[in-house]
């Protein structure tokens, strides 16, 4: 038995029709007529079947005109919105819209009317006396229609607060079931965030119920961090228009007042001009936030820390070159006096002089030179422990060239035969440095020979992977970051080997590791003079280049120093 509800109207005053009433009533009537003659001219059971249906299918059912106008319905419908027949039939479908839903109707219905093909989307629908409900609407179109008279089949499935989406065919039960135990809020909107479902994840994340994000249109721009949110809504705006997921992360303010911080994973789902579907997922992540600030707290904590302690060992640094200058001149002093006096002896008395006292003479001026020798290089050294040096594209050649003249005595007086390369590639370094390292390596391959045998020395260099490497290398330091022309590229991968052979007398395999410490010689000084300092000097210079260095020795044969630095090329 069909039960009817009749809206009592004596309490409403009559109001006297505006003319754009009446002419919507007219039009209504007329499109009413025009849908019963067509269905009588076009004999069509099937459709009139639709009455009956709407009556007994569980689910409300309903005609719609091409402009969303209801022109049959069930009586599930009539109980659904809590109204009689005469409120419902002819009456359009946004009436018992909100009205901010009005135009996203519109937009979902003439895209379901330009396709031809059925869409899905959810609306709170307003209800006599009671709260508005949340409807699943599936409209599709019938068959076989003009455009002029097209009908659509309408079906309004109820969401209850409990399951809102439960009732919608495309989401499993299990689906559902999974969303509830996720550890962050699932959620889906029709664009622009018009919440259709929210998990009830949210009352424990934030303490408000699930049904304020839908109810409130307005509830999630609320309640977003003001420092937040204009940022957060353009951010927004901006992936849907060009269809992108992305990630958000902003603050939320919970039903304490409390601000938490979260993590918003959105992804489109469905998109059409006007009419966009996202969904997504908002995690807490104020606890990763908060270590990050206690983090970044301790990096600045421990960042100021090392700058004080870099300037007190800056300083004390330069009080030790202060202190090694003064004590390199009040050296000198003396021993430029020392020296100065053997020369006088030398001069006036050296007739008197028997040839044991010549001989102690002799010895004087060598630890005299020898002594001048040791300061002046251990200045050298420091210096480069104090010089943040400019780096830049190098030719090795001009540099072997530079250094040879200035040997060119020693290669004279030994009858030296010195090979070199015919051309070599740019390195980046410092010119002065670079000077420096090939001074004291070639001034060693002259000086270790064989007895009897002319030096023999050859200067090569070769492209080669920075990881790859022959002979024991000289352990390298960090240096500081040196300054580089932005003009050039420096390829970190490819590195040159800048490598001085000679067929000398060699290094012992257990000493090629400390060659390079300060003041290391395997030989008396009586047999090949020198500091000790030289290939220290070497591994520092070469250090402040960004480079590495090394060698590979056979005793009795000769040994290869090697030096590695990185390969320029211009832009």
């Amino acid at each position: 038995m069909t039960r009817t509800r009749t809206i009592s109207r004596e309490t409403h005053k009559p109001r006297k029709p505006v003319p754009r009433q009446v002419a919507v009533a007219m039009e209504l009537a007329e499109e009413f007529k025009r849908h019963q003659l067509h269905l009588a001219e076009r004999d069509r059971p099937a459709s009139l079947a639709e009455f009956d249906l709407a009556d007994l299918s569980p689910v409300p059912l309903a005609l719609l005109s091409r402009r969303g106008v209801i022109v049959s319905a069930g009586k599930p419908l009539f109980d659904l919105l809590d109204a009689a027949p005469d409120d419902v039939v002819f009456h359009s479908i946004p009436e018992f819209l909100r009205k901010q839903d009005v135009g996203a109707f519109f937009k979902f219905f003439n895209d379901c009317r330009s396709k031809g093909r059925t869409q899905r989307a959810e609306f709170l629908m307003n209800a006599r006396e009671r709260f508005p409900k949340r409807v699943l609407l599936i409209v599709s179109p019938l068959p076989g229609a003009n455009a002029d008279r097209m009908l659509f089949r309408a079906a309004f499935v109820e969401l209850t607060e409990n399951e809102q989406r439960t009732s919608d065919p495309r989401i499993p039960q299990q689906d559902t079931r999974l969303m509830e135990v996720i550890d962050g809020i699932v959620w889906e909107a029709d664009y622009p965030m018009r919440f259709t479902f929210v998990s009830r994840q949210a009352e424990r994340i934030l303490g408000f119920p699930a049904r304020n994000w839908i109810e409130d249109p307005d509830f999630w721009a609320k309640h977003i961090y003001h420092e937040d949110r204009d940022r957060v809504l353009q951010a927004r705006a901006q992936a849907v228009k060009k269809l992108n997921s992305h990630v958000l992360h902003y603050r939320m303010l919970t039903a304490a007042r409390k601000v938490i911080h979260v993590k918003d994973s959105a992804v489109i789902v469905a998109g059409a001009p006007g009419w966009t579907k996202i969904s997504g997922i908002i995690t807490d992540v104020t606890d990763v936030e908060q270590a990050r600030e206690q983090l970044r707290h301790s990096n600045e904590s421990l960042e100021a820390s090392v700058a004080e302690r870099t300037s007190k060992m800056q300083q004390s640094l330069d009080s030790m070159e202060t202190l090694c200058y003064g004590i390199a001149h009040d050296f000198k002093a003396p021993i430029r006096a020392l020296e100065g006096f053997t020369g006088l002896l030398i001069a006036e008395h050296e007739k008197d002089f028997d040839d044991q006292a010549k001989g102690y003479v002799a010895r004087c001026k060598i630890a005299i030179r020898r002594m001048t020798e040791l300061i002046d290089a251990v200045l050298t050294y420091g210096r480069l422990n104090h010089t943040l040096p400019e780096l830049i594209p190098i030719d090795v050649s001009s540099v072997v060239n530079r250094v040879l003249q200035s040997l060119e005595p020693e290669i004279s007086q030994t009858r030296a035969r010195i090979n070199v390369q015919m051309t070599f590639p740019r390195i980046v370094g410092n010119p002065y440095l670079m000077e420096q390292v090939l001074t004291n390596l070639i001034a060693n391959a002259l000086k270790f020979t064989r007895p009897g045998a002319p030096p023999e020395i050859s200067i090569s260099a070769t492209q080669t992977d920075a990881q790859v490497g022959r002979g024991v290398p000289a352990e390298p330091l960090v240096p500081a970051e040196p300054s580089t022309p932005s003009s050039f590229i420096i390829h970190n991968s490819s590195f040159i080997r800048i490598t001085v052979t000679d067929h000398g007398i060699g290094i012992p395999h257990e000493s090629t590791k400390r060659m390079f410490g300060m003041f290391q010689k395997l030989h008396p000084v009586a047999q090949y003079p020198g500091t000790g300092i030289g290939l220290s000097i070497v591994k520092r210079a070469v250090e402040l280049m960004n480079g590495r260095v090394g060698v590979f020795s056979d005793p009795g044969h000769g040994s290869s120093f090697w030096i590695e630095l990185p390969f320029a090329s211009e832009k």
